[in-house]
Formats: C-alpha cells, structure tokens, sequence
C-alpha cells in the first residue's frame, strides 16, 4: 500500500522510522552486554514521542492502520523498558524484542511511503 504525503510529511516519517531503527540498534547492543539501564534507556527513547508532534495534515494523509501500528509499536517500546526495569530476564526481554521487530517487518512489508505528485 502506498501511503502518499508531502516531502515534508515523508521526511517527518521517515525520520520517525530511522529513529525507531537507532532505538533498536542500542537496545540489541545493549542486550548483548546485559546492560539492563541501556535497554532502558533506549526502549524508553523508542516508547517516547518526544513532543515530535504529528502535523494534523500528515495525521489525516495516513491511512488508520498505520497510525494504530505506529502507536502500538511506541507502546510496546514502553512496555519493553517497562519489563528490564522489572529485572525480566536478558531472554524474556529478547523475545519481547523479537515480537517489536516482526511488527516492524510486518508494517514495512505492507506499506510504502511515497512522494505525493
């Protein structure tokens, strides 16, 4: 599914996106050294919107199941900061981390952003 938007919007995105790829990059690195307070720190970063406010013009352009992943993946990065912070084990937190990633495969495996002509 193509998703249509402005460049501003698509940068707005796309910025979004390469965020969340910074988060999981920290968070496997993290986990690899067992680092729980870097987990945290970065899932929280990855559960966080920052005040990156949404223009209205960019919330209406997305289609509803974009917008609902999106959420849900802000969510489940809280709720991965939420589980290191509750001492869950390095396997648990990466199983949790494991289910965050298909959904980020799944959403890239349908939609795509494109410059609006």
């Amino acid at each position: 599914v193509a998703i249509l938007l402005a460049p501003v919007e698509r940068d707005f995105v796309l910025a979004e996106m390469r965020s969340m790829l910074v988060s999981l990059q920290q968070i496997t690195q993290a986990l690899a050294r067992e680092d729980r307070a870097g987990v945290i720190k970065a899932a929280r970063a990855a559960g966080s919107r920052d005040g990156k406010e949404m223009s209205f013009g960019l919330m209406a352009s997305l289609p509803l199941d974009f917008k609902q992943a999106g959420m849900a993946m802000h969510s489940a990065f809280g709720d991965l900061a939420n589980s290191a912070e509750r001492s869950e084990s390095v396997r648990a937190l990466n199983a949790q981390l494991a289910r965050n990633i298909d959904a980020c495969v799944e959403c890239h495996r349908i939609y795509r952003i494109d410059p609006a002509r």
